[in-house]
Parts: structure tokens; C-alpha cells; sequence
């Protein structure tokens, strides 16, 4: 009798804890995409609000940039990043013009309130009459704030210079 208790309060507990919603990972990675995109678009279109709505603003917030030009980090949203991207809505970005971007690559794991995501960006501009190409691995770890993704970390790679400095060096 007492195995039979047992055994039915076990299934009770197995039914209702099988009931916890599940998460979507199609749907959440999709949006996920959807964030990330936006905000690469919308610094482009020196758009600083809707940069601003993409990230968590606070003291967490950190931006990294990798490439010819070093490495360079950028941590908390008052301090660093605000000014940061105020700077460059502000910009005279005139010389230069987004003529093509795609992204591929996709890796994105998803958790009940965060998520990570790695991926590439291939973009055609032209600067200056000059056109060039960029090829980037981007990392975003990102939280959800009332529901919505927003971006906490950034990393963007110039793979374009670590490409360019290797081949240097195979010519030697």
C-alpha cells in the first residue's frame, strides 16, 4: 500500500513538473537574431535610440573590438558606452555607405533569461569612393528585460586584419 502511495504521488509529481512551460528556442533565437541585427543596423544609420533599446544600460554592459587596431574594452552604459555611441551618431559619417551586409554562421544557446550568440558579418561598404569588404566574428551575450533580448556583451572581430596579417607572413 504504502508503494502504491508512493508511486502515485511520484506520477502527480512527474505530471504537473512536465507542465513547466518549455522555451522556444526557434521562436527565442529568432528574435535574438532580430535584436542583434537591428542594433548592427541601426549603428549604421547612426541611430542612437534604437542602439540605446537594443543594450541593458547599466554597469554590466561591456563592449569589446578586436582587429588592426588592437583590442579595445568598454565597460558600463553611463560611463563608456552612452558616450561612446552618442559619439558616433554624432559622427560625419558621410565618406562612408553600408552597400551590402549579411550575417551567417549562426551558433545561439538559449537559457529561461539569457542566451549567447557567435556568428559572422559580411559587409560590402565603400569609403571614400573606395569599396572595401569586412568580415567579422561577433559575440553577443544577451538578457531578457521585461521580456525583450537586449544585448549585455559585445565583441566584435575584424577577422579581415588577422587574415591580412597571416597572409603577410606566409609571404616571408
Amino acid at each position: 500500500m504504502k508503494n502504491m502511495i508512493f508511486i502515485s504521488i511520484f506520477c502527480v509529481y512527474l505530471m504537473f513538473s512536465s507542465c513547466q512551460p518549455g522555451i522556444d528556442y526557434e521562436a527565442e533565437a529568432k528574435a535574438i537574431k532580430e535584436v542583434i541585427m537591428h542594433e548592427t543596423n541601426s549603428f549604421s544609420a547612426q541611430d542612437f535610440p534604437s542602439v540605446a533599446a537594443s543594450f541593458v544600460r547599466d554597469s554590466t554592459t561591456i563592449r569589446m573590438s578586436t582587429g588592426a587596431g588592437g583590442h579595445n574594452v568598454w565597460v558600463g552604459w553611463d560611463q563608456k558606452l552612452e558616450p561612446y555611441f552618442k559619439m558616433s551618431a554624432e559622427a560625419d559619417w558621410s565618406d562612408y555607405e553600408i552597400l551590402d551586409r549579411k550575417w551567417g554562421n549562426w551558433k545561439i544557446k538559449v537559457y529561461p533569461e539569457s542566451a549567447w550568440a557567435v556568428y559572422n558579418q559580411f559587409t560590402d561598404y565603400s569609403y571614400q569612393g573606395e569599396e572595401g569588404k569586412s568580415k567579422t566574428c561577433e559575440v553577443r551575450f544577451l538578457e531578457k528585460e521585461g521580456g525583450k533580448w537586449r544585448i549585455v556583451l559585445l565583441h566584435w572581430i575584424d577577422l579581415v586584419s588577422f587574415e591580412e596579417a597571416k597572409a603577410a607572413a606566409e609571404e616571408q
